[in-house]
């Protein structure tokens, strides 16, 4: 007969990682699926993280350090947690009480069945990122990377807002959103100076906001002297000298202490639970009754479905995701184990 784990783990970012440690020290048996593979990889917010201030103990180290250092205490688990890596969950159903997950391996294409009493989905989300090049997608966007892999663009100002402080910032973006960051740089974090770009778009295009809303957040703007370049970006330089230099399309050449990508999100990673008619929040995060069980669009718990982590409605933040994926470890072995 075929296995049956306690719980099926999907992603194994801090959420995931956290989820099976959790598991292993109840002495539960996991499967652990993450995709971990070339540039999949590497788009996983953490890694973007070149300190992480805000995890107490890993102020000098980045996320990565975080991921390998969890992988290091789940070796020691091994009884208990299998890794399918390099995989992808591609559907997922639920029958007389247990899932069916199906994987794909990346490279070859081979299709497994995993079974479980339980399942934690810890996706997350991607973000948005500037296509600096016409190239397609991947290449588009790939000159962003080495900056925000140094430590030189960030996405989080709850991370890394404090970071700014008495430094020169280039935020990227043309939403409200974007002016809101701008603002609260200056205002709340002590940036020394703040300029927006928006690659090309107009600022607050497409915005729900009417024109006198619009005119009161760029008079602000204005009179705190961020300046806005609407010009595309056609380059990037400085990294060796460890700056945020951007190349405009009009010719112009800007450069900063530090840059903030906030382009909003790139995806929000819920396909593999959208079959079960889930209720999310007007930007898509999946919502969750407080054990951290999916709720249908009815508002009802979905039995052993747990969504954690940046996936949901809630802040995105390393030790939010980590206490999710307790609180669902927890549900779960008491209620379903």
């Amino acid at each position: 007969m075929k296995k049956i784990y306690d719980v099926a783990i999907v992603g194994a970012g801090p959420a995931g990682l956290n989820a099976a440690l959790q598991a292993s020290w109840l002495k539960l048996s996991a499967a652990l699926i993450d995709e971990n593979i070339g540039h999949i990889k590497r788009l996983s917010r953490i890694r973007f993280a070149d300190k992480m201030y805000n995890v107490p103990g890993y102020h000098k180290k980045s996320g990565r350090d975080l991921l390998k250092d969890m992988e290091q205490v789940l070796d020691d688990h091994k009884d208990c947690v299998d890794r399918f890596y390099e995989s992808k969950a591609i559907s997922l159903v639920r029958k007389k009480g247990i899932y069916s997950l199906i994987t794909k391996v990346i490279k070859s294409g081979l299709r497994r069945e995993i079974r479980a009493k339980a399942v934690i989905v810890a996706t997350g989300v991607e973000d948005l990122q500037p296509e600096i090049h016409n190239h397609p997608k991947l290449k588009a966007i790939l000159p962003i990377f080495p900056y925000a892999n140094s430590g030189l663009v960030y996405y989080c100002q709850v991370c890394d807002g404090s970071s700014t402080a008495g430094k020169s910032v280039g935020v990227l973006g043309h939403s409200s959103e974007t002016t809101g960051l701008a603002v609260s740089l200056v205002e709340n974090f002590g940036a020394r100076t703040v300029s927006i770009i928006t690659h090309g778009k107009k600022l607050l295009q497409g915005q729900d906001l009417n024109q006198q809303e619009k005119d009161k957040i760029i008079d602000k703007l204005r009179r705190m002297e961020i300046p806005i370049y609407e010009s595309r970006i056609a380059d990037l330089y400085g990294l060796r000298e460890k700056r945020f230099g951007l190349v405009l399309s009009d010719g112009r050449k800007i450069d900063f202490d530090k840059g903030f990508a906030a382009f909003g999100w790139y995806k929000i990673n819920k396909d593999l639970v959208e079959s079960f008619e889930p209720k999310s929040d007007v930007e898509g995060f999946m919502m969750t009754d407080d054990d951290r069980q999916l709720l249908t669009s009815k508002g009802k718990p979905i039995e052993g479905l747990y969504v954690v982590g940046d996936l949901t409605n809630d802040w995105k933040q390393v030790d939010i995701a980590w206490a999710h994926a307790k609180t669902a470890v927890l549900h779960l072995w008491k209620t379903y184990l």
